[in-house]
């Protein structure tokens, strides 16, 4: 038997070679999405919510309708003084509504496996929490404070 016939020659020993490199393997980069899928798996049989899980996605578009009316609400408020009149119950089951809505992203924020800078999905609540506490929770904080209804019941009582 020649060296091309024989049986310990594998026919395709180049198909786990990435093109235009000769020494590396897909593999490694193989079991890294398996690892991944794992640790997904994981996550996904614990409390963590993970971010592209398929209800999260319609969560997200939700909250980013929340944040366009914010974006055109506040500022009629604020620059036009609405304050001063009395909003319709319709105005306030709308502030009310959006802020609840907020103050339960912000605890989902709280409880959202994120992706490190090493491609690592963190799933440990202390770390997830320290992260959104140094990212992006005075942001949310901050923008879901009911400012304008609080300076209306301010005004009403005094």
């Amino acid at each position: 038997m020649g060296i091309a016939n024989s049986p310990n020659k594998k026919k395709n020993d180049n198909k786990y070679r990435l093109p235009g490199r000769k020494n590396e393997s897909r593999i490694p980069v193989l079991k890294k999405s398996l690892e991944t899928k794992m640790h997904y798996q994981k996550a996904a049989s614990s409390k963590m919510i993970l971010a592209d899980a398929e209800w999260k996605w319609g969560w997200d578009a939700l909250i980013l309708m929340v944040t366009v009316y914010y974006g055109l609400a506040v500022p009629r408020v604020w620059l036009l003084h609405w304050v001063d009149v009395f909003p319709t119950a319709m105005y306030l089951t709308i502030e009310c509504v959006c802020t609840v809505l907020a103050g339960v992203d912000i605890y989902f924020n709280f409880w959202t496996a994120y992706v490190n800078k090493h491609s690592r999905l963190v799933e440990d609540s202390r770390q997830i929490t320290l992260h959104y506490l140094s990212h992006w929770f005075v942001v949310d904080f901050l923008s879901t404070f009911p400012l304008d209804l609080i300076l209306l019941a301010a005004g009403k009582t005094s």
